[in-house]
């Protein structure tokens, strides 16, 4: 019992009537509980992190674009040019490109809004990348 009270007060002087080969190996027993206790950190951390990086990997991805000209009278991420194509714009976003090798994934383009103004209006989409 002596030897998890001393550990857990690391740095301490050891208990009164211990020999020096016991303080070396209550000494040791100390780094050896900070070297476990970091290592745990570090594998939660990793986890959580694998965790995270998973369920990101599951949502489908959302993307909100607009055509027209100048600015878009609703906020979005991406800004075309009048006359572009709304299909061809959503099947570019979906393009998942990794090591050289490219995948389309399938989407869903729905068709928010349009004004008119600037030089052909403004039609704003917002694109569902499914994964």
């Amino acid at each position: 019992m002596a030897l998890l009270d001393f550990s857990l007060n690391a740095g301490r002087a050891p208990p009164i009537g211990t020999t020096m080969q016991q303080a070396v190996h209550l000494e040791l027993s100390a780094m050896q509980l900070m070297t476990l206790n970091a290592l745990s950190a570090g594998l939660l951390v990793a986890f959580t992190s694998a965790s995270m990086a998973q369920e990101l990997q599951l949502q489908p991805l959302r993307t909100r674009f607009c055509i027209g000209s100048g600015n878009c009278p609703v906020v979005v991420q991406v800004m075309k040019n009048c006359g572009s194509d709304a299909d061809q714009i959503a099947q570019e976003i979906c393009t998942v490109r990794r090591g050289g090798e490219r995948r389309e994934l399938e989407y869903q383009l729905l068709h928010e809004g349009t004004r008119d103004g600037g030089k052909c209006g403004y039609n704003w989409y917002t694109v569902v990348c499914l994964r």
